[in-house]
């Protein structure tokens, strides 16, 4: 697992310009860890959705809310919600295989479909207000060797797609965002 936050699909948030301390990390507190705040699913299991929150997170309370329908796939909803009055950077880190396209406020990412689906895998991935984007490509070797890390992935090139959506603004307490 890699350790730094920016290696995984999260948020990122700095405040004044201080971000995370590591040593947060190292402290086995329970603030440390996003809390289930909610769960549920309907009697066939068709659809489910999880609500976790993260308190105290660098001047933030992150919550993210993962719906799933059978038919439909995932919807990821980060809200992020300022405990403090300063000036925050949020950074919304997908990493994903794929090709990407982007288009207005929405960035696709379609992967090959295997030979027992009939449409390729899709990710969309919506910008909200004036979030600004990026996408870039990164090679990673992870411990697979010179190949790299994703060599055997049949649906895509082993290159990640790392799309980082940007918020830069000051926030009062109870301001929130939303990605």
């Amino acid at each position: 697992i890699k350790p730094a936050q920016q290696e995984h699909n999260t948020i990122v948030v700095s405040k004044d310009g201080e971000v995370l301390s590591l040593g947060r990390l190292a402290d086995a507190n329970e603030r440390n860890f996003a809390h289930i705040i909610g769960s549920a699913k309907n009697q066939d299991s068709s659809l489910s959705i999880l609500s976790t929150t993260l308190y105290d997170y660098v001047g933030m309370e992150w919550t993210r809310n993962i719906f799933w329908t059978s038919m439909n796939g995932f919807w990821v909803i980060d809200d992020l919600l300022a405990q403090e009055d300063g000036t925050y950077v949020t950074k919304c880190v997908w990493r994903t295989l794929g090709q990407v396209q982007a288009d207005d406020n929405v960035i696709r990412v379609t992967q090959a479909k295997s030979e027992t689906e009939t449409i390729p895998y899709q990710m969309f991935i919506a910008r909200g207000d004036d979030a600004k984007a990026t996408v870039f490509q990164q090679f990673d070797y992870g411990h697979e060797g010179i190949f790299g890390y994703y060599d055997d992935y049949d649906f895509a090139t082993s290159e990640t797609n790392v799309i980082n959506q940007i918020y830069n603004r000051k926030l009062i307490k109870g301001q929130e965002l939303s990605y």
